[in-house]
């Protein structure tokens, strides 16, 4: 076993340039890991709750905004070469930063759980509906979670191959999906704003939020990038275009059928068994992204254990969640980290940018504080915002996850600004 597996994927050190790819190279493998299961769900809900007009600006905003954050993310990877549980480090310190990587750890295998159980219940559905196959739900867990382990365990390689064929194929099949939606509808549905019509503002929060995780940990991908211009292409490509792309194409027939599910709207349009490949192909390059990312994070505390057999044990820890059904309750939990983990973009965005002059030099890490209380405190404060934001008792931009980002590196970098004052007016009075 060990000797298939011989590289860390450079869990712990930086990718070599003989090892990185190009922009678009990865843009391919990050669309067919965010377009989750859940973003079908985002998609068909804004179309449904904002109709097409007022949907297609809600979606093109909210990708600007998470463009513009991967391509900040994306050029701290593609300079310092370092995976995202590395970066932490230099920004909350050594100790602290694993901290964080458990919470990140944490969150991805919580929704590699809450996916996986989505794949097998809908799975299941499809099969003993269409073709009259009636397993249990847990049966497609294990064996889709299998593929997912097994794909992650050959790690950066391995999405590469496997979004060769998933990105083309989901593009494929939700565009054949939203023309025979849109030939149920007149223009002037198209346009129409319905009456169950949510504001303008949610649904650009409903899209930021859903993915401000996923630009947080952007560094494990595009820290592969030949260089920081191919970093923020990929963004681009991914978060511009990409992401409000497929996001559109699920809206469409949304409108059309007036459902918010994407299994529901493609059986009901005749799509049966292309909504099975879908959901296998989703759900298989979405998850091996979650275990992929998780299994770094759990790599620097785990640091003993071989990258694969991280990859193993956190991939059964993923699909035990989802046999027992544990994702269901989890549910909760994972919303409420979801505002935890956006004001950690804020923080090392802060530090490299303008605290470490854009170089993270792994080889003085040993120099940082085993925990950095400014980064901490920055990281609480934040949290606290966001909470407040999304319960619309304080709002900076309308979107929580923005709020907590914009909060996270003002105080931070405040913080770091007067803790430097400080000890230069102490030294001058020692010289004095």
């Amino acid at each position: 076993m060990a000797g298939a597996f011989k590289s860390d994927d450079y869990a712990h050190s930086a990718v070599p340039a003989d090892q990185t790819v190009s922009g678009w190279r990865i843009a391919l493998i990050k669309i067919g890991i965010v377009i989750a299961l859940p973003g079908f769900i985002t998609g068909a809900e804004i179309g449904f709750a904002l109709g097409l007009g007022r949907g297609t600006l809600a979606i093109l905003i909210g990708g600007l905004m998470l463009m513009t954050l991967g391509m900040l993310t994306g050029t701290v990877a593609a300079k310092s070469r370092l995976t995202t549980s590395l970066i932490t480090q230099f920004a909350f310190g050594t100790l602290g930063g694993r901290l964080i990587n458990v919470v990140l750890a944490l969150t991805l295998l919580g929704w590699f759980g809450v996916t996986a159980q989505i794949f097998g219940e809908s799975v299941n559905h499809i099969a003993s509906t269409l073709f009259d196959i009636h397993l249990l739900p847990q049966v497609y867990i294990l064996i889709g979670g299998i593929m997912m382990v097994i794909t992650t365990m050959y790690g950066f390689k391995a999405l590469q191959r496997l979004s060769d064929i998933t990105v083309p194929l989901l593009m494929i099949m939700l565009g054949i999906t939203a023309w025979l939606g849109a030939r149920a509808l007149s223009m002037e549905s198209f346009f129409a704003t319905p009456d169950h019509a949510i504001g303008l503002g949610f649904g650009i929060s409903t899209i930021a939020g859903a993915l401000a995780t996923s630009v947080t940990i952007f560094p494990d991908l595009s820290r592969f990038a030949r260089t920081p211009s191919d970093a923020r292409l990929a963004s681009g490509v991914t978060f511009g275009i990409g992401l409000p792309a497929v996001l559109l194409l699920a809206a469409i027939p949304s409108v059309a059928t007036q459902q918010k599910d994407i299994v529901i709207i493609m059986t009901s349009l005749g799509l049966g068994a292309p909504a099975l490949i879908l959901l296998v192909f989703k759900a298989w390059a979405t998850n091996s992204g979650n275990l992929y990312s998780g299994s770094l994070g759990l790599a620097t505390i785990l640091e003993r254990l071989p990258q694969w057999g991280v990859v193993i044990a956190a991939g059964t820890v993923g699909i035990a969640l989802a046999v027992f059904g544990i994702s269901d309750y989890l549910r909760p939990y994972l919303m409420l980290l979801g505002i935890t983990i956006p004001p950690i973009t804020g923080i090392y965005l802060a530090d490299f940018f303008l605290l470490r002059r854009q170089v993270y030099d792994l080889s003085t890490l040993h120099n940082r504080p085993r925990i950095s209380w400014t980064a901490f405190v920055a990281w609480g404060s934040a949290i606290a915002i966001g909470t407040l934001s999304a319960r619309s008792i304080v709002s900076l931009s309308g979107i929580p996850a923005c709020d907590a980002i914009a909060t996270a590196f003002l105080i931070y970098l405040g913080l770091n600004r007067l803790s430097s004052l400080s000890s230069k007016l102490h030294l001058e009075k020692e010289d004095i």
